[in-house]
């Protein structure tokens, strides 16, 4: 909700309608592609690990688990960023 907030604070009111649809459809496509690179960059590791004999399973905890890091450190680096730009404007 913050973020819908902040996108159509200067926003004129007759185009407020149209600014909250773009930054909710901006929202699903950006999750929607987060998943298909997510997903695509556990598989590799995953068929991998398949090819060396290594169970279907243990192979998608492993695949999975390199993500989910990825993911992680993403996120710390976001709020970093965040914070380092909350900070410079006081």
């Amino acid at each position: 909700m913050v973020g819908t907030q902040l996108a159509i604070h200067e926003v004129d009111g007759s185009d407020a309608g149209l600014a909250g649809g773009l930054v909710n459809t901006s929202q699903q496509i950006g999750a929607a592609l987060g998943l298909v690179v997510l997903t695509t960059t556990a598989t590799a590791p995953t068929a991998e690990l398949e090819k060396l004999g290594v169970s279907a399973a243990d192979a998608a905890t492993a695949g999975f688990s390199w993500v989910f890091l990825g993911g992680a450190v993403l996120a710390v680096a976001g709020a970093v960023v965040a914070l380092a730009l909350r900070s410079r404007r006081g």
